[in-house]
């Protein structure tokens, strides 16, 4: 383990925790919404201690101009409701293997329903065909009608740019080494694909891994070609036609916890919900061709239909703190540095550990588990957190320095309490963290909460900072 892991910290109760707020320069206010007064030079505000069943959640105001930006913090300050329950694991990767593969089709697809689908090799397309072909038949509506001809489709490309490395795929349920195929040997790629039934409903599942990320991707049939976007739920979208989904939020968070820990999926909660803006091309009307012919005139059709519900590690009181910048899957996310031969040398970015399930009327229809951990060991349930005036300050102390230096002006909304997971020299563990958020409002069409900085809750240091 890295040295900062093992270093000793005590317990102090987060309830007997005083919330400081300081200020300081002609330009620069801090206050808070339950106070009428302003703090201005080096005067303190103290957020008033709320106890451990009601939580604290209390605006704070700071605003400051620099040379080329500037700060503007309007945001409410955020603790775990179980605040005083802080504990410091160990983590390392818990990748997917053979084994996991096997159990989760079993435990995922109707009995007997699964097969391979690596479409890579003559006889694996040959093979997919003809199944596809044979289920066509009996597609139960019009979105899994054009599944399978997208599908089907998509088999021609696949065999009219065959390449040279495919492994020998025999159609057994594991991962097989698709680096030399992929054109990314250097990534040490991995791919499992699987096609079958849930509930007698058609659906695709796709485990896939390398040296930087592992994922497993399940969608069912109908709604692989869709795209979805988080909206607001007080944009004019759901205003105007309301969510077309038949749960509710709640009841969707629901379902998705219980799925998730039908996965075997125990210390991973919900951390946050979106209402989902579902976009689909369908044939609105035809139209005759220079031929003659009659053709379909496609159209892209969007409406709020669904719920994404998002899942991270947590212990006791606390959970990993969402953040839309770091919450969304990075695998394929490949770049090209300049240290190759070519200036083609493959790399990629490594991606937070996280699970994403999207609830509509078909309960479970897409699901996402991004970079599972596991826990190594419990580092310590004795944990002593700096006092947020010094936290707060130093947050400011690094806005106020990137205003001098970019023509922004930062805008948190939010500060929160959680976890974040660290890594040094390939160790891993869960600690405190305050992060400093932006959220869009809720009445946009696009809803996200970007993290622009999180602090180590014990000693002030950067965890995570946008601009790193």
């Amino acid at each position: 383990m890295g040295k900062q892991f093992k270093k000793k910290v005590c317990m102090v109760a987060m309830g007997m925790l005083l919330l400081g707020l300081t200020g300081c320069g002609e330009e620069k206010t801090t206050t808070t919404e339950s106070s009428s007064t302003d703090a201005t030079s080096t005067d303190a505000l103290v957020l008033e201690e709320v106890s451990e069943e009601e939580g604290i959640v209390e605006n704070v105001v700071y605003e400051s101009t620099g040379s080329k930006g500037g700060v503007n913090i309007n945001a409410e300050v955020v603790i775990p409701e179980k605040n005083d329950e802080c504990l410091l694991y160990s983590l390392e990767k818990d990748n997917f293997d053979d084994d996991d593969v096997k159990t989760m089709v079993e435990s995922i697809f109707d009995e007997e329903s699964y097969f391979l689908y690596m479409p890579y090799t003559s006889a694996q397309i040959n093979f997919l065909r003809d199944k596809l072909t044979a289920l066509v038949p009996y597609a139960q509506n019009e979105d899994e009608e054009q599944e399978f001809s997208t599908a089907l489709y998509e088999l021609d490309f696949h065999e009219e740019n065959l390449k040279s490395g495919a492994p020998d795929i025999e159609g057994e349920i594991k991962f097989y080494d698709m680096s030399e195929y992929t054109d990314y040997e250097d990534l040490n790629e991995y791919q499992c694909n699987v096609f079958g039934t849930i509930d007698g409903n058609y659906a695709m599942v796709n485990f896939s891994k390398n040296d930087y990320n592992c994922q497993m991707k399940l969608v069912l049939f109908g709604f692989k070609t869709k795209t979805m976007q988080n909206t607001g739920s007080d944009s004019y979208d759901v205003k105007a036609t309301g969510n077309a989904c038949g749960y509710t939020i709640s009841e969707a968070e629901d379902i998705a916890a219980e799925y998730i820990s039908s996965l075997g999926y125990e210390n991973m909660r919900a951390v946050k919900s979106f209402d989902v803006l579902l976009s689909s091309v369908v044939a609105e009307s035809t139209y005759v061709d220079e031929n003659g012919e009659e053709m379909p005139n496609y159209v892209q059709v969007e409406n709020p239909n669904g719920y994404n519900v998002y899942f991270a590690r947590g212990y006791e009181g606390y959970t990993v703190t969402y953040d839309s910048l770091q919450f969304k899957s990075m695998y394929g996310a490949i770049y090209f540095d300049e240290n190759g031969e070519n200036g083609q040398n493959p790399s990629a970015v490594t991606g937070s550990e996280f699970i994403r399930v999207y609830v509509s009327d078909y309960g479970v229809t897409e699901v996402e588990i991004c970079n599972p951990m596991m826990e190594k060991e419990l580092i310590t349930d004795e944990v002593v957190l700096l006092e947020f005036n010094a936290i707060n300050q130093i947050a400011i102390d690094y806005f106020e320095a990137l205003s001098q230096e970019y023509m922004d002006v930062w805008y948190v909304d939010k500060i929160e309490l959680g976890y974040s997971i660290i890594e040094d020299a390939g160790e891993f563990a869960i600690i405190p963290t305050w992060s400093y958020i932006a959220k869009v409002d809720p009445t946009s069409r696009y809803a996200y909460e970007n993290c622009y900085l999180q602090l180590n809750a014990m000693d002030g240091s950067v965890v995570y900072s946008i601009l790193e």
